[in-house]
């Protein structure tokens, strides 16, 4: 009777889990719109200047037309995936509007200081418009692997990140880097033999990123000085990359850190997941 029971439990759960997962027709519907979205906003004015960065004139009805359709996407994305996730809107509108701090300035090795921000050029809006329907069409690959893990709880444990894949360890795709693993209070970088710990302030949180705000101490001293102790700041952000294509590895995710303070430097990394957490 009792083996009964559990037989005809694990057919409910598969049975519930079968009704709540998204159908592919749903799926390839909103990967249609997302592209329509985009051939609406990609005309021949944008690609000349996302090309060149140059003779890119105000365009604000369009650019609110395409965060409008990108936006629309998103919310129906994550409805079917996550539900309970809410603030999808607010995620993508607060990248494009900081757009220059966390993107643009840490690439281009320009040291954000005091936390200013300058305006937003017409060049720095197609850029961001272009980010953030990368983000959107990521999700795409992102948001199935999240809900798949449902399925699977014991392989990893919620530490306060909205994405659980973060929880996951990070690999450089450079064998010369360290591997990583994050938590919302550390950041830790590990060579198999010496771990190194950064202690973090978690100030962003959301779906598709992460931003950290890190100090650590140092001392100075010499014969002829008294030893002085010196504090450094630094701004980590871990974002997903949209990156995939026909040979990217189905059990491959995308990840970009870009730290700064003092200097910048931007590492890939890449996240590969269990087996059983592949979405064809």
């Amino acid at each position: 009777m009792k083996k009964l029971l559990i037989i005809l439990y694990l057919l409910l759960s598969q049975s519930v889990w079968a009704t709540t997962t998204p159908d592919s027709k749903q799926i390839d519907v909103l990967k249609q719109k997302l592209q329509t979205c985009y051939n609406q906003f990609n005309t021949p004015k944008h690609q000349a200047c996302l090309q060149t960065l140059t003779n890119c004139l105000q365009d604000d009805e369009h650019i609110t037309q395409a965060h409008t359709c990108f936006i629309g996407v998103a919310e129906e994305l994550t409805s079917l995936y996550l539900p309970d996730y809410t603030t999808i809107k607010q995620d993508l509108t607060d990248g494009y509007n900081h757009f220059n701090r966390y993107v643009k300035a840490p690439l281009q090795q320009v040291v954000v200081e005091n936390n200013a921000e300058k305006p937003n050029t017409p060049q720095d809006m197609f850029l961001a418009t272009k980010v953030m329907y990368n983000e959107v069409k990521n999700m795409l690959h992102i948001l199935p692997v999240i809900h798949k893990m449902k399925q699977y709880p014991d392989l990893f444990k919620e530490t306060g990140f909205v994405n659980p894949l973060f929880n996951m360890t990070l690999y450089p795709t450079d064998l010369k880097e360290l591997s990583m693993h994050i938590s919302p209070t550390q950041i830790r970088l590990t060579d198999n033999q010496t771990a190194y710990v950064h202690e973090c302030q978690l100030v962003q949180n959301n779906l598709m990123s992460l931003l950290y705000r890190c100090t650590s101490e140092y001392r100075t001293e010499s014969d002829n000085t008294v030893a002085e102790t010196h504090r450094a700041e630094s701004f980590h952000r871990y974002a997903f990359l949209a990156s995939r294509n026909d040979s990217t590895p189905l059990n491959r995710v995308d990840i970009m850190h870009v730290k700064w303070g003092n200097d910048v430097l931007s590492i890939p990394l890449v996240v590969y997941l269990d087996n059983l957490l592949i979405t064809q």
